[in-house]
């Protein structure tokens, strides 16, 4: 705030800031979880009654866990979803609404675990003054076939939409590190 309104005008305003929320956590070794909302809001107003204040105001709700039935398997979940107004003077109201979803499995298998794949997944619904919808999917693949050669498979996808334009863009990467001595190593990717 300080670095948008001039020293000599910030005694000439009163500034309103309200913030409230709880947090719930449960601790566990095989499904931890934690669930947090939070109201903020903030009201700038002018002793000028004839000059509109402003103010903003932001629900969030957000939900993460993780399922780690063992050692070698993990599922994430993160959502968080955010209602959020503010209204500027110049700028007139600014809403934003959004929906925010994370999803990320890893499992590894075989002797040593050998093979480790990764797996994400990203959701984002924006809705309000500046719309924008976002999905990627995030599949790589990880082998150690000896301890001086390992190897990458990656596939990326990239879905967004921002105002009225679509994009979409997919990536293929396959990747190798060779360690040849201790101090020597080589790496490529195509």
């Amino acid at each position: 705030l300080d670095r948008f309104i001039p020293r000599e005008f910030r005694l000439s305003q009163r500034e309103v800031l309200s913030d409230v929320g709880a947090e719930v956590r449960y601790r566990s070794a095989v499904l931890p979880m934690r669930l947090a909302v939070e109201q903020f809001s903030t009201d700038i107003e002018g002793i000028d009654r004839d000059v509109p204040g402003e103010s903003r105001d932001e629900s969030t709700f957000n939900y993460e866990a993780a399922w780690k039935p063992s050692r070698d398997h993990e599922l994430s979940l993160d959502y968080e979803f955010l209602d959020r107004t503010t209204v500027q003077r110049g700028a007139g109201v600014i809403e934003q609404l959004w929906h925010d979803l994370d999803i990320v499995h890893d499992l590894s298998w075989g002797p040593k675990r050998k093979y480790h794949l990764r797996t994400q997944f990203e959701f984002r619904d924006e809705e309000g003054t500046f719309p924008q919808d976002r999905i990627r999917f995030n599949p790589r693949l990880h082998t150690r076939h000896s301890t001086d050669l390992e190897t990458t498979v990656q596939y990326r996808m990239d879905q967004e939409e921002f105002a009225g334009l679509r994009t979409l863009t997919q990536l293929v990467d396959f990747g190798f590190t060779r360690s040849f001595y201790e101090s020597l190593t080589f790496e490529g990717n195509v």
